[in-house]
């Protein structure tokens, strides 16, 4: 597999416009994509805690370079999956195509409520615009009513939002094998204190959480699995000291390895905000 630094955010590249052909290459910090080295297990079940120029694992779906032959309409971004009303177990992959003179496409999952409960930008190329396929993996902590809406819009420097493309989602409430519930998908953390992750996992499954930017890995923990509940789950939680995190975007991935996959794999990633 193509080896590449853990990067927060989506991007899309395109191709000579002659071609009518363009690539959208979608890069997370998931959530990101590929993945660079395979990563080390616990230490007797403590949490571990290792640094890297690198990050090692993002999410292996926007690891995809998708194309198109024939572009939407001028102005028009669409939805190509999830189909409308399918069900869905989070994190699930969003995808589709534009043709919009915008420097980023906004894709939101929706509570029944109207509460946002992720966000991804797909950012165009500088000096370009959105011209192309799109895809982004969204995570989030599931609604009660098992319901959400996917938004595609645009927002200006301003503020003001257009709505491209809606669609109507059932979500799956079996748990994915690592779950992250904190930190939420876009929470903003204040630099110099600590960041703490939670989650849940399957019986007998460790997990890793790492914390990463444009900069490369911050940190990583390397958790051995607990005794599960009665839910055959056990719960995890590593702590990630910002003391010394610059301010920015960041993502925070929590993972396994190990079984019939190599390398990291169940990646459940979401973008966070380290804040002055």
């Amino acid at each position: 597999m193509r080896v590449r630094p853990l990067v927060p955010g989506d991007t899309c590249t395109r191709r000579p416009r002659a071609r009518r052909t363009v690539i959208v290459l979608l890069l997370l910090a998931s959530s990101g994509a590929a993945l660079l080295a395979a990563c080390g297990g616990g230490d007797g079940g403590r949490p571990t805690a290792t640094a890297s120029p690198h990050a090692t694992a993002t999410n292996p779906a926007d690891a995809l370079d998708a194309t198109v032959s024939a572009l939407p309409p001028a102005g028009v971004a669409t939805i190509v999956s999830p189909a409308e009303g399918a069900t869905v177990r989070i994190p699930f992959v969003a995808g589709g195509s534009a043709n919009i003179d915008a420097t980023a496409l906004v894709v939101q999952a929706i509570g029944g409520e109207g509460a946002r409960l992720c966000e991804r930008a797909v950012q165009a190329p500088p000096g370009t615009s959105l011209q192309g396929s799109w895809q982004v993996t969204m995570a989030f902590a599931a609604p009660g009513d098992g319901t959400a809406t996917l938004r595609v819009l645009t927002r200006d420097a301003a503020g003001a939002e257009a709505t491209l493309a809606t669609r109507a989602l059932r979500l799956d409430a079996a748990l994915a094998p690592v779950v992250v519930d904190a930190p939420a998908c876009n929470a903003a953390v204040p630099a110099g204190t600590a960041l703490i992750a939670r989650g849940t996992a399957a019986a007998g499954v460790p997990v890793t959480v790492e914390l990463g930017g444009a900069r490369g890995l911050v940190t990583r923990h390397a958790l051995d699995p607990a005794a599960a509940g009665p839910d055959g789950r056990w719960s995890w939680e590593a702590s990630f000291d910002l003391a010394s995190v610059a301010p920015g975007a960041y993502e925070l991935a929590a993972y396994t390895t190990g079984g019939s996959e190599a390398g990291p794999h169940d990646i459940f990633a979401v973008p966070v905000e380290v804040t002055p």
